[in-house]
């Protein structure tokens, strides 16, 4: 069984010259969420990190002072064998389709895609590519309204079942009394707040 250490995040060492690049806004993103869930993996001969360098770095970037590790005594070249497979498995890894979109569904439903890995975007295009037909996270835009103060003016379409709808207009109700505005400026700020956030 592996033994599990809590270890000062300034005492281990990146691995050098880690082929792998990784999204470390992402990764901080997923700490903030759910914090550490999988220790690193650590070579007890010099502290290098062998799995785990990017959350790491994530670590660094949001100030942790400690992290979980497991280490292994390994030598130069076995340390570069699980440098290597660590990133190699994830690369062949496939996914079963009928359930990434069951739970990617699931996800559109709770309206909180943060923590997952993916952005509203990849979820929508992803279901897409799986053809999965009884859900639509887009907006629409309609044709043809009438103008207003020399602006075109929009309607935004909603795809949402009963349950999610109800959810929809507390939220938004919070929101413009929060606000101090209408129902539209409620929901225009959520969404132009919440790409803000994200840096995007």
């Amino acid at each position: 069984m592996l033994e599990l250490n809590e270890v000062e995040v300034d005492s281990l060492k990146e691995y050098p010259d880690n082929p792998r690049q990784g999204d470390i806004l992402k990764i901080s993103e997923i700490l903030n969420q759910h914090g550490q869930y999988r220790p690193l993996t650590v070579n007890k001969r010099d502290n290098t990190i062998l799995t785990g360098n990017h959350t790491w770095k994530a670590m660094k970037q949001l100030g942790w002072e400690t992290c979980i590790v497991t280490y292994v005594d390994v030598d130069d070249l076995q340390a570069k064998k699980i440098v290597l497979v660590d990133n190699r498995l994830g690369d062949i890894a496939g996914y079963d389709d009928e359930l990434l979109s069951k739970m990617l569904q699931e996800i559109v439903d709770s309206g909180d895609y943060l923590g997952t890995g993916f952005n509203a975007n990849e979820i929508d295009e992803l279901l897409q590519d799986m053809q999965v037909d009884d859900f639509d996270t887009e907006f629409e835009e309609v044709a043809d309204k009438p103008k207003s103060k020399n602006e075109a003016v929009h309607d935004i379409v909603l795809y949402l079942d009963d349950k999610q709808f109800e959810k929809y207009k507390k939220w938004v109700s919070a929101l413009a009394e929060e606000m101090k505005c209408n129902l539209t400026e409620a929901t225009y700020n959520a969404v132009k707040y919440t790409f803000d956030d994200l840096g995007l």
